[in-house]
């Protein structure tokens, strides 16, 4: 495959990778890493080095990245308790994140192990669900 070719497979590829990542849920950042893993998987299978394959996925992923409009976030406004009022402020909670009943002591978020267990388990199994979405995605590529 020429050079020209190359170009036109990976403005391809960025473009698959785009769709999927404005579908990432909670962010459009969910899939940045599933996907870059899948495609740096998929060129080392390839025959590629590790090194390459890596420089490629990080590329494809950045540029799908900006394609979208995607704006990495502080790392304060990353945090999953960060809301915007003004210049941010954390919450203050007085009710359990899951079961909403009213939070007993310094329990600061749950209000036993219970409900901070399966509100763990809930968020691996989704993000084990996107992790998934994105290798399918990269498996489906030229």
């Amino acid at each position: 495959m020429n050079d020209r070719g190359r170009r036109i497979m990976a403005e391809a590829v960025v473009d698959i990778m785009k769709e999927a990542m404005r579908a990432g849920a909670p962010s459009k950042f969910a899939l940045e890493a599933p996907i870059r893993y899948a495609i740096r998987s998929k060129l080392c299978l390839q025959g590629k080095s590790w090194d390459v394959a890596d420089t490629i996925a990080k590329d494809v992923v950045s540029r799908a990245l900006a394609m979208i409009g995607a704006v990495r976030p502080t790392w304060l406004e990353g945090q999953p308790d960060y809301v915007q009022l003004g210049a941010g402020a954390q919450i203050k909670r007085s009710r359990c994140v899951r079961c909403h009943k009213p939070l007993p002591g310094e329990h600061t978020k749950f209000c036993g192990t219970l409900c901070a267990n399966a509100h763990h388990m809930r968020l691996a199994r989704l993000h084990q669900f996107n992790d998934q979405r994105a290798y399918d995605t990269a498996a489906r590529l030229p």
